[in-house]
């Protein structure tokens, strides 16, 4: 969000001879069928939705890291979890095709809960998670920032777990054969988008704010933890992927197929090209 806010906001594109026009998703499955569909070149989305985009299509190469970005699972206020093993017959919200649902059936598994039989997983929108809980129609929801911020300020649920996580930019295949030197140039225009976020977070936030309406004093308290919003110079930005990253996602894909998450199994370094 923030580095939409920028590319937007700011003349960066234009400087880097890049025409583009950011389109606003509210989630990650919504964003995947548009581009499945055809209706976009490039994404802005995390590990797991780029994992159900990837299982359904060769068409698309991630060419970047986007970010390190906080995801939680978050119990109601007033409900007296504490942990996992407390989520025993309880109903969960859970965004399908997202970030937070595998490590959700990682993490009750774990806790020698079954998923399907122990407890309720709902498919429910990130949208809809704040009127659930406040009318006690789910125990606890999984998702991420804002969100972990927003509910722990305005005491409508705490989190009882939390997961880093990784997001990618990914680009149509077709449009890196074919405008390979436009792609550098947009790739260019995300570092310089990093580096002004790091230099100018008041104006990012309220940005971001006005754009979100989500209160400023929320924005300015959110668990950001990406090392590229605190650079002090552009070529401290680094937009490429860890081995340690590219494993921990691997497994991700791994282990969403077992689960039948996704109906193929692909190895995401086939899907990575960081030449741009």
């Amino acid at each position: 969000g923030f580095l939409a806010e920028v590319l937007k906001k700011t003349n960066i594109l234009k400087d880097n001879s890049v025409n583009g026009e950011m389109v606003s998703f509210l989630y990650g499955p919504p964003m995947i069928e548009a581009a499945i569909a055809g209706e976009i070149n490039s994404l802005f989305v995390g590990a797991v939705p780029t994992i159900n985009l990837m299982s359904n299509s060769d068409d698309w190469i991630i060419v970047a890291r986007l970010l390190y970005f906080k995801q939680g699972l978050l119990a109601r206020e007033g409900s007296g979890i504490k942990n996992i093993d407390d989520l025993r017959g309880k109903k969960i919200g859970v965004p399908y095709g997202t970030g937070p649902h595998p490590p959700v059936i990682l993490a009750l598994k774990e806790a020698g809960l079954n998923p399907k039989t122990d407890l309720q997983l709902i498919n429910l929108k990130p949208s809809d998670h704040a009127t659930a809980l406040q009318v006690k129609d789910v125990d606890a929801v999984a998702w991420a920032e804002p969100s972990i911020t927003l509910f722990e300020m305005n005491k409508i649920a705490y989190p009882i777990k939390e997961f880093e996580d990784i997001g990618f930019v990914s680009i149509r295949k077709l449009y890196l054969e074919k405008y390979p030197g436009e792609v550098k140039k947009f790739i260019k225009a995300i570092r310089s988008a990093n580096y002004y976020v790091a230099t100018n977070k008041d104006q990012v936030f309220k940005w971001f704010s006005e754009d979100s309406n989500f209160d400023l004093n929320l924005v300015k308290n959110l668990k950001v933890i990406e090392p590229n919003f605190e650079v002090k110079t552009v070529e401290e930005v680094d937009l490429g992927i860890t081995q340690f990253w590219i494993e921990e996602v691997q497994k991700k894909i791994d282990f969403m197929f077992e689960e039948g998450l996704i109906n193929r199994r692909f190895n995401l370094t086939d899907r990575i090209d960081l030449r741009y």
